[in-house]
């Protein structure tokens, strides 16, 4: 028996080329083929998307525990149809088809721009079936060593993250390789408390803001916590200074095609302040100003806005920072941004013992996690004003007492012993004499 001879014609390379071409096995609909080709096994199955995937193995029993496996991966849901992507083509997909029609325009803009400057030179020409996580983790330890900040790779990571993981929802890959992904740096310290004014600065910008054309809605901001988008949009027809509230419901951002007002992206968000004495006299100041402001303007382009500009137009965030932060260079402060009153907000309510869940609805924040972490620098003050009022409780009392108690006992039994030793000398000095 000839058993390499027996061999060599088992082999599939030896094989005459019609029995190469001719399949191996018929399979049901939608399991594929299996031939051999070129001294391999091989099987090939169409995709949901219409490509075709090949596997292809030495051995029939190497084809066969693939194509198992294959099976699995397709019943499970986890068969990988993006043989034909690249991850910069499915970056551009994703952001035209999941971020455009559901997010902000200017999250979908700053998301485009983190994939096409950052993402696609690196990563784009990867295909995405073939995108691991040593690609992703290679990326971040370039974005390290090239002195990125935290947060701006945070935002990268969140492009990467989501793009993938809706990849994956969609069954174009079977895992979210970034989630396994480390991202380097230090983490980002998220309290505010620092970045609020404080009480001596506060009195020298109440002074340096008076009769500024920006004064009353710098007032406003800061004893609202309003962000400036939403104080940019905010609406007469959403303050009612009798009931001493506005709504907010708008906000203002401004994307790359120009202005745009839209409704803010969480429930929590969209919600109604109520105003103090102070706000309401400088929102009645206010109002003032803009008729005012109407009857001079030449152009007047009414959109019922409380904080119009020249135009009646919705102001502009960045101008109206440079005013700002020109004020401040004028009075001796420190630089700060617009959004630092609304840290400011924040901080004075913790001082007069607000409740971090009423801070959370009156910020307007999504989850009570987010306002603990930007404000726990004033979170102690918190907790020792609300530990001091144990003290004027009269349980405890009686501890209190029987401690009090407790100390007379033991400075009487100290007396007692201090007595006795003396006692104890005086006799022993007395039968020493009568020993002599």
């Amino acid at each position: 028996m000839n058993t390499s001879s027996d061999s060599q014609r088992a082999r599939p390379g030896n094989q005459p080329m019609q029995l190469q071409r001719r399949r191996s096995g018929r399979r049901g609909n939608g399991e594929g083929s299996s031939d051999t080709h070129n001294g391999y096994y091989r099987h090939r199955v169409t995709l949901q998307d219409g490509s075709r995937r090949e596997i292809n193995a030495k051995t029939r029993e190497e084809l066969n525990a693939k194509i198992e496996a294959l099976t699995v991966a397709r019943y499970h849901g986890e068969l990988v149809t993006s043989g034909r992507y690249t991850f910069a083509q499915w970056l551009d997909q994703w952001l035209e088809d999941q971020i455009k029609p559901n997010l902000a325009v200017t999250t979908y803009e700053r998301y485009r721009g983190i994939a096409n400057n950052r993402v696609k030179d690196k990563l784009g020409r990867i295909r995405l079936d073939q995108l691991d996580t040593p690609h992703v983790q290679r990326f971040y330890r370039q974005l390290h060593e090239a002195g990125l900040s935290r947060p701006t790779v945070d935002l990268i990571h969140s492009v990467i993250h989501h793009s993938l993981e809706d990849a994956r929802r969609l069954r174009l890959v079977g895992r979210n390789v970034a989630a396994d992904a480390r991202k380097l740096g230090s983490r980002r310290d998220r309290d505010a408390t620092d970045r609020a004014l404080t009480e001596d600065q506060l009195v020298v910008l109440d002074r340096a803001i008076v009769g500024h054309r920006h004064e009353w809605l710098w007032r406003t901001m800061l004893l609202t916590g309003l962000r400036s988008g939403e104080a940019c949009a905010l609406k007469w027809a959403a303050v009612d200074l009798r009931r001493r509230q506005l709504v907010v419901r708008v906000n203002y951002r401004r994307a790359l095609s120009g202005p745009v007002l839209g409704v803010p992206k969480t429930a929590r968000s969209r919600r109604t302040l109520p105003l103090p004495q102070q706000v309401v006299d400088a929102l009645t100041h206010q109002r003032q100003l803009v008729r005012e402001m109407r009857m001079v303007a030449a152009i007047w382009n009414d959109q019922d806005l409380v904080f119009p500009n020249s135009l009646g137009r919705p102001l502009r965030g960045d101008r109206v920072l440079q005013l700002f932060q020109a004020v401040l260079r004028g009075a001796g402060l420190p630089k700060k941004r617009i959004h630092d009153l609304r840290h400011t907000y924040a901080t004075l309510l913790y001082q007069q013992d607000a409740h971090p869940r009423a801070v959370q609805e009156l910020l307007g924040h999504s989850r009570l996690e987010m306002t603990m972490d930007l404000y726990t620098g004033s979170v102690p003050a918190v907790l020792e004003q609300t530990v001091s009022r144990l003290e004027g409780l009269a349980f405890g009392s009686s501890t209190a007492e029987a401690a009090a108690i407790g100390t007379e006992d033991a400075r009487a039994r100290q007396a007692r012993l201090r007595a006795n030793a003396r006692r104890a000398a005086g006799g022993a000095s007395v039968r020493q004499r009568r020993s002599t």
